[in-house]
């Protein structure tokens, strides 16, 4: 009774103080940083108290309708190597690691902003916001609420601080048990499979070693949190330690592990596919004398959502360690197949993802009128051009798709059109081939960077971001380009640099096409920036 009380009054107050900045509705508004602490927000029930979200937060899926406010300033679509030289090189220079939209935080006018300080590389930290409110309009009214988990307890603890920040103290009581509870649940089931020591001399079965990588290049072990999944799943964490900081490892180092765990941080298992391939690191003779590949105990699971997310999905990370530690528990979570592939059985997983429908005859010709129609708005003088403008891919089930010399001559929004009609519709089903049609419409410089045509559709297809181009039902505005200096790059064989944005509705944001015209007078795409289109 005095618990209910004492919660009840805790509410009464949170609701009291909530009363001084809350909307004309009575719910507070608020921006998360985070994605953990979104999936937090929402786990609480207050999604719809969100007004705003990092350029990170991508779960649940309607949190994708939030206006973002922050943006990296290391591409996350780069390979391992490149993504770790640009991270260390932005903390060496002491500026931070993402930029703050401020005006965009300003328009939304947040009572509470949800924001971390356990990392830097991870998202933008407390200091960071801090200094930027400084000049956001109405920053000094902004309450920051910071998390800093470290260990479990940690977790649990953050959920019942953003859930008094909302006011809505019981609920994070509740969801911190729940989340505990799970986690209980998963160590009471793999106990019986540890065994008992009859006799001190002779256990009856081990604890399997587990080495989960977190990242790739260079190979990254695991900390934090992290060991107390592995131990509540009945395993032991293979060089690391309870809280302790994520460690650079040699292949050597896991030649003790029973069990490999592989899911980079940010990482979709598709995305850690096409970097494994990359990098060849199962071709090596070291990878392949390791036991647990030799034993077949090598999975590969998702590193975007889960693991390294101090979310109540950490429960859900549990049971993933208890499906690859012991095969007697293998989909008895509903975790392998979805979140999780032993390297074995990961060609067959590739294959077997949801692909989007096949092109028809109709919507072929459709994407010829569309494409005419558009660069005919952008250029009247190019009708006698239009003949001869596309070339056909020879497949059963082939699109037509422009050519990139021939619509390079048109200028840079003529180009960037003709990418943007290559890409949408793009699916398994065709081999991608549009996908590596918009390859061609990059510079020799980007192409160079960008390695080939078939690395190009693993870029493309692995980040959520650049994959949204290729759904046929979004719907994309492309604006006229305009002249930029793009800094210090090579311009031997520049006449003129240009920019064209295209925004696409369905997830608010803009992409920006940094676009050159060589000596020869043809356009191509030498990057993509992309930016977050501010929706009040």
């Amino acid at each position: 009774a005095h618990v209910a009380k004492a919660m009840a009054s805790s509410e009464a107050t949170a609701k009291a103080t909530a009363g001084q900045s809350m909307d004309l509705d009575g719910k507070k508004r608020v921006i998360s940083l985070l994605s953990a602490t979104t999936e937090i927000v929402y786990a609480l029930g207050c999604g719809d108290m969100l007004v705003g979200r990092s350029h990170g937060c991508d779960w649940p899926t309607a949190a994708l309708e939030l206006p973002p406010v922050t943006a990296p300033k290391v591409d996350p679509s780069a390979n391992s190597e490149d993504i770790d030289k640009g991270v260390r090189a932005q903390l060496a220079s002491g500026g931070p690691v993402y930029h703050i939209l401020n005006k965009c935080l300003s328009d939304l006018r947040p009572d509470v902003i949800l924001t971390q300080n356990q990392c830097r590389i991870c998202a933008v930290t407390a200091s960071d916001l801090k200094k930027s409110l400084l000049t956001c309009k109405g920053g000094d009214k902004m309450k920051i609420v910071t998390v800093q988990p470290v260990v479990l307890s940690d977790i649990y603890s953050d959920i019942r601080e953003i859930a008094i920040a909302l006011g809505v103290p019981s609920r994070g009581i509740q969801l911190a048990r729940h989340v505990k509870d799970r986690i209980n649940y998963v160590e009471k089931v793999v106990t019986p499979l540890r065994g008992t020591e009859e006799k001190p001399s002779k256990k009856e079965a081990k604890k399997p070693v587990v080495a989960h990588l977190e990242w790739l290049a260079p190979l990254m072990g695991t900390g934090h949190w992290i060991p107390e999944l592995i131990e509540a799943a009945g395993g032991e964490a293979l060089c690391a330690e309870k809280g302790g900081s994520t460690p650079v490892l040699a292949v050597s180092q896991l030649r003790d592990a029973d069990v490999i765990v592989i899911a980079p941080c940010g990482f979709s298992i598709e995305r850690t596919a096409a970097e494994l391939k990359r990098l060849k690191l199962q071709e090596t003779t070291e990878w392949k004398e390791l036991k647990a590949v030799k034993d077949g105990k090598v999975f590969i699971a998702d590193g975007n959502y889960f693991f390294n997310r101090s979310s109540p999905r950490v429960a859900q990370s549990c049971e993933m360690f208890a499906e690859m530690m012991h095969s007697s528990l293998l989909g008895l979570f509903g975790c392998h197949g979805v979140h999780l592939v032993a390297t074995s059985e990961l060609s067959s997983f590739l294959r077997s993802k949801a692909s989007t429908r096949g092109i028809t005859k109709d919507e072929r010709a459709s994407t010829l009128h569309k494409l005419h129609a558009r660069v005919s708005e952008n250029d009247k003088k190019t009708s006698s051009e239009r003949d001869g403008e596309m070339v056909e891919n020879l497949k059963d089930n082939s699109r037509i798709f422009p050519d990139p010399k021939k619509f390079g001559r048109l200028g840079p929004r003529a180009v960037v059109t003709a990418q943007m009609e290559c890409l949408q519709g793009s699916s398994p089903k065709d081999g991608y081939a549009g996908v590596k049609a918009a390859f061609a419409f990059n510079s020799d410089i980007n192409k160079k960077r960008l390695g080939d045509a078939k690395n190009f559709v693993a870029i493309v297809t692995s980040n959520d971001t650049f994959a949204a181009l290729l759904d046929p039902t979004t719907t994309a505005s492309i604006g006229q380009a305009c002249e930029i200096n793009l800094g210090t790059a090579d311009t031997s064989n520049v006449a003129v640099r240009k920019a064209a944005t295209v925004t696409v509705v369905k997830t608010g944001k803009m992409y920006i096409f940094q676009l050159s015209s060589g000596k020869d007078g043809l356009w191509a795409t030498d990057g993509v920036q992309i930016e977050e289109a501010c929706r009040g």
